[in-house]
């Protein structure tokens, strides 16, 4: 009875482990792509580009979606890029998908 609790334990942190693995990766190529997107003369299209190339280099390819939008915040222009991605689960806890963002504030012209 004892091993089992510890299996389980064990597995439970594993899990946290690869799912906290999973949403750093996805919010550090969120913000690597939004940054890309909102270079001089960049569009969104780059932007879900580079983050679609860092997402299949850290986590395999079509692990993940991403898409990329501009909104007028303050007064600025910031470009936004969403990651959907699935998480790896062991144990049938916890939620199947993540989402996160990264957001940047577009260059313009002086």
């Amino acid at each position: 009875m004892v091993q089992v609790l510890v299996v389980l334990l064990f597995l439970g942190a594993v899990q946290l482990a690869i799912s906290l693995h999973v949403r750093n990766v996805s919010v550090h190529a969120a913000g690597e792509g939004s940054r890309r997107g909102a270079l001089l003369g960049g569009d969104e299209g780059e932007a879900v580009a580079r983050t679609l190339a860092l997402l299949d280099s850290m986590l395999g390819p079509d692990r993940a979606s991403a898409s990329a939008s501009r909104e007028n915040v303050a007064g600025s222009e910031v470009l936004t890029v969403t990651v959907t991605t699935s998480l790896p689960l062991l144990l049938d806890l916890g939620p199947r998908w993540l989402t996160v963002s990264g957001r940047a504030l577009v260059e313009e012209r002086p």
